[in-house]
């Protein structure tokens, strides 16, 4: 019996291994990744709570394991304001790298707090990954480096085992979503379909009928049935890529851009926030990459960084103030989340296969 589980130890501790080198990113490369999650958070995804104090607590019901069980109704408005104010200033220290270890657990505890009150509805969102990205960014090097005022150097076994615990939160959350599809999608039936049972009440009903949305119906369905089943396997395989190498495991992350660019175009569905959650991965490796930049190309884009960082933040604390929602960018227009999965897309695919082998030579 002893050996038996001296086996399954060694087992499991080449599995963690591997993780924890498909996992690894540069710490340079998350200093930029940092201050790209900033401005993501403040310019798409602000925090924007103080609408909830204006719900009738009639409709307040928490789910059983939920922080919000801890109180009878909503929150007041004066609380939720505290936590708008509080979560913008944090979001905007942490694009600075002013205090960013601090400023970026106050900013994911303030959203998973608010969280709480806003699945008091009933429905629980895909955003939640959010908030767990400024976690882990917050247990690495991102703020030791591009950083107003560095952060103490970090032991990189916890920065390693932050990542790493990240990259299996992603694993698992898409092969949550992929097991109920493989149940109710993989029934070899071509006169039912998984993907339509979602493309006609959000065409009719809701009327998501932009982009490639009205194209579907040419589609075959023996066309849809193979691309459903593609999807199943690719939602369901991330626990296994993420043990293979860190190749494998940046080209499953590759893969659901793609896969999120494709049902934003046919489904109108942009999920938008995972666009920073993957980026961690696939965009800290250009702190790997020379760039052959004179120091005034360098310096022009800093200012351009730093004006855009400005405006945003002096937007949104307008929007504190006045309780009113200035700028939506995901209400512009059906193009703003097309324009974020394509860029993600152009630059990752730049990241992983064009400077492929420079990446292999700095490792």
């Amino acid at each position: 019996m002893r050996r038996l589980f001296d086996y399954i130890e060694q087992i499991l501790a080449g599995v963690f291994q591997k993780i924890d080198s498909s996992c690894n990113c540069d710490p340079s490369g998350l200093a930029y990744v940092r201050i790209l999650s900033g401005i993501f958070f403040l310019a798409v995804y602000p925090p924007r709570w103080q609408w909830i104090g204006e719900i009738p607590d009639s409709l307040f019901h928490p789910p059983i394991l939920s922080l919000a069980n801890l109180i009878s109704r909503f929150p007041s408005t004066s609380f939720l304001f505290t936590t708008e104010l509080l979560a913008t200033l944090s979001l905007f220290f942490v694009t600075l790298g002013y205090r960013t270890r601090i400023s970026a657990l106050l900013a994911a505890l303030l959203y998973i707090l608010n969280l709480n009150f806003v699945y008091s509805f009933g429905k629980i969102d895909h955003s939640i990954m959010l908030p767990v990205t400024l976690l882990c960014l917050a247990f690495t090097n991102a703020g030791h480096t591009l950083a107003l005022r560095k952060d103490r150097f970090i032991d990189p076994k916890i920065e390693r085992l932050s990542l790493s615990f990240f990259g299996v939160c992603i694993a698992f959350g898409m092969f949550s979503a992929g097991f109920a599809k493989f149940i109710w999608w993989l029934d070899f039936d071509l006169t039912s379909s998984g993907f339509l049972s979602w493309y006609y009440p959000n065409y009719y009903m809701y009327c998501k009928q932009d982009l490639l949305a009205s194209w579907i119906p040419a589609i075959p369905q023996a066309s849809i049935e193979i691309a459903e089943y593609m999807v199943v396997f690719l939602e369901i395989s991330g626990m296994i890529w993420i043990v293979v190498s860190e190749r494998t495991w940046k080209y499953w992350l590759f893969g659901l851009c793609i896969f999120h660019l494709a049902t934003h175009l046919t489904l109108n569905i942009a999920f938008t926030g995972h666009v920073i959650v993957y980026g961690i991965f696939l965009l800290s490796p250009i702190g790997r990459v020379k760039l052959s930049w004179r120091k005034r190309t360098k310096q022009m884009l800093l200012y351009v960084f730093g004006g855009v960082s400005l405006g945003v933040i002096l937007l949104r604390l307008c929007e504190v103030f006045v309780g009113k929602v200035l700028l939506d960018f995901q209400g512009i227009s059906i193009y703003g989340p097309l324009l974020l999965w394509g860029t993600m897309i152009s630059v990752s695919f730049v990241l992983l296969f064009r400077h492929q082998n420079t990446l292999k030579a700095v490792k």
